[in-house]
């Protein structure tokens, strides 16, 4: 459903070979660049690969870090 909606009815095609290309372009797109919800914002090739809770822990890393950052900056302001 996604790739016909997101791509074939999207896009006129010159011929087969053409239709090929874009195609097989826009699958690699939807696995190694395109975020999915379902798995946490990852992508597929990323969940294949293993590195789910790798990329999971770096968010959280990210946030943690991003906190205490927000919480020094207001701890030091003066009113």
């Amino acid at each position: 459903k996604t790739l016909k909606a997101e791509e074939v009815r999207r896009d006129a095609y010159q011929d087969y070979s053409d239709a090929k290309r874009k195609m097989s372009d826009w699958i690699n797109y939807y696995n190694s660049e395109r975020l999915h919800s379902a798995i946490g914002f990852l992508t597929p090739d990323e969940v294949f690969a293993g590195k789910m809770e790798e990329r999971l822990a770096e968010r959280r890393t990210k946030l943690y870090n991003a906190t205490r950052e927000r919480e020094d900056y207001w701890a030091n302001q003066q009113i």
